[in-house]
């Protein structure tokens, strides 16, 4: 398989430039969503001799196979940038260049507690995908109630629009809410492994941070599907030193990177994001959060159990 064109998961820019057409994207479909058959949750106990990750056990990881932006920046979840991005990265995501993945490790509904983390992972396919080393999150905890779901079905499945907590039989519902210092880092890579989000600093993550994410992350009552909304914000201080390509990073792979300027050792086609928020700007909501202009960013999202708890990428 030759290499795609690059994209980066948070080129706001992107409504510039023409994007494929996504078979997991309707406008218009208003058909009722149908979720995944019920079982019993409370049943589901740790497996044993397979490192805790069968079919309702957990650690368990999931994979985000749906991704509809609520809200980038100033621009709300009709807007013509909003959509537009969200399909490219469905695209993205059916591509298995954006790996967004929900790790489980514990879930407790007798103590409603639950451990987890968000990473980004690499890979082809649901049984090669790894942990990126840097992406790993801290473990956080979450609250767990039972019989609550965040996903009410508005729409298709594609469009995947979380909005009100419903009771359903079996399943749980985690609430997570992470500090200002704790973040959340999306990484996303082409086939020649060119990353599509570049620090020149060897230190820090190429990778989108995202910081204090708050979070709802439903389970369904058999383990197999998970489902909610999560937001973030982006720091513009760390968006102006985070360089991205736009459209191709260049036919020379990861090994031509730029010699001088602000993108020194990136990708020879990157540039820093904050150059690209042509039409997007800050929010209030994540400036007076964070004490420094910042970008919200809200998805809302299903992902689907991976058959295996992903080892980190060597």
């Amino acid at each position: 398989m030759g290499p795609r064109t690059s994209r980066s998961p948070l080129i706001f820019a992107a409504v510039l430039v023409g994007v494929p057409g996504n078979p997991c994207s309707s406008e218009t479909d208003d058909s009722e969503n149908v979720l995944p058959d019920f079982g019993s949750l409370a049943d589901a106990g740790p497996d044993e001799g397979d490192g805790g990750a069968g079919s309702s056990g957990y650690p368990a990881a999931f994979r985000l196979t749906c991704i509809s932006i609520q809200q980038l920046g100033s621009v709300g979840a009709d807007g013509f940038q909003t959509q537009l991005l969200s399909r490219q990265w469905q695209q993205d995501v059916a591509d298995y260049k954006l790996n967004i993945l929900f790790l489980l490790k514990s879930l407790d509904l007798e103590a409603g507690q639950g451990t987890l983390q968000v990473n980004s992972g690499v890979g082809t396919a649901n049984d090669d995908i790894c942990h990126e080393a840097q992406s790993i999150s801290e473990d956080y905890s979450a609250t767990v109630v039972e019989g609550l779901s965040p996903f009410r079905g508005i729409g298709s499945v594609e469009r995947c629009v979380a909005d009100e907590e419903i009771e359903v039989a079996g399943a749980a519902m985690l609430d997570f809410a992470l500090g200002p210092d704790d973040r959340i880092y999306i990484h996303a890579q082409d086939d020649d492994g060119s990353v599509f989000n570049c620090t020149p600093d060897p230190a820090t993550p190429d990778a989108v941070p995202l910081r204090r994410g708050v979070g709802k992350l439903g389970i369904s009552a058999d383990g197999q599907t998970a489902m909610g909304r999560l937001r973030g914000c982006l720091l513009f201080s760390e968006g102006s030193t985070l360089c991205s390509c736009l459209g191709s990073c260049g036919p020379g792979g990861p090994e031509v990177v730029q010699q001088e300027g602000a993108c020194a050792g990136c990708p020879e086609n990157g540039i820093p994001l904050t150059d690209m928020l042509l039409g997007v700007t800050s929010t209030e909501a994540c400036t007076e959060s964070m004490g420094e202009q910042a970008f919200d960013l809200a998805v809302d999202f299903i992902g689907e159990r991976l058959p295996m708890v992903p080892t980190t990428c060597e």
